[in-house]
């Protein structure tokens, strides 16, 4: 049996992302774009007509370090959509547009 005390601490990981997928020349909307969140495999969804997309909350329970608060890990949205490069974004309080490039 292990113990821990002291050096880690559980905690409830909870995300919620929303935000829109533009076309990174033109600005247009992006519908039917992929869209995920890498250290949640459940957590994807398809991009409105649009390009809008809202990702409900999900939580899952882990143990982190006491790390200062510039170390903590961002969370990263991976989107891919046909015809365009997948683009990954550092997730942080507010996300800007995402901006997608032709292949």
């Amino acid at each position: 049996m292990t113990i821990l005390s002291g050096c880690v601490f559980p905690v409830t990981k909870t995300i919620h992302a929303y935000g829109r997928v533009l076309d990174s020349k033109d600005k247009r909307p992006i519908s039917d774009a992929h869209v995920s969140i890498e250290e949640f495999p459940d957590a994807t969804v398809l991009t409105a007509k649009d390009g809008t997309f809202d990702i409900p909350e999900h939580s899952e329970w882990t143990i982190i370090l006491p790390i200062p608060e510039d170390r903590i890990p961002i969370t990263t949205i991976i989107v891919n959509a046909p015809g365009y490069e997948t683009q990954s974004v550092h997730m942080h309080s507010k996300i800007p547009p995402i901006l997608l490039k032709r292949k």
